[in-house]
Order: C-alpha cells, then sequence, then structure tokens
C-alpha cells in the first residue's frame, strides 16, 4: 500500500520505491493521469482517491 499525493504521481526521481507490480493499493488526493492509470490497472494497483 502506498499513500502518495498528487505531487508525487508521474514524477521522476532517482531513486524508485517499488514497481508497481510491487503494490496492491494506491491512496492519493486525486485522479492519476490516463497513461498512469492504465499502467496502474494493468499492474493490478487498487486507486483509492481519498
Amino acid at each position: 500500500m502506498v499513500l502518495a499525493d498528487a505531487s508525487k504521481l508521474d514524477a521522476e526521481t532517482l531513486v524508485q520505491f517499488a514497481s508497481l507490480k510491487d503494490l496492491d493499493t494506491l491512496i492519493t488526493d486525486t485522479k492519476p493521469s490516463p497513461d498512469l492509470a492504465d499502467a496502474l490497472a494493468d499492474a493490478g494497483v487498487e486507486v483509492v482517491v481519498a
């Protein structure tokens, strides 16, 4: 499970925490971009907007 606000989505960094296949749930404050939403769905990640 990952809790991340929208500023962390689609950001490129030097450090990778985990790959999408390692996640089961993403909790965030806004819907991800269509490309990221597709990648999350393909990886089986549940997205919760709270």
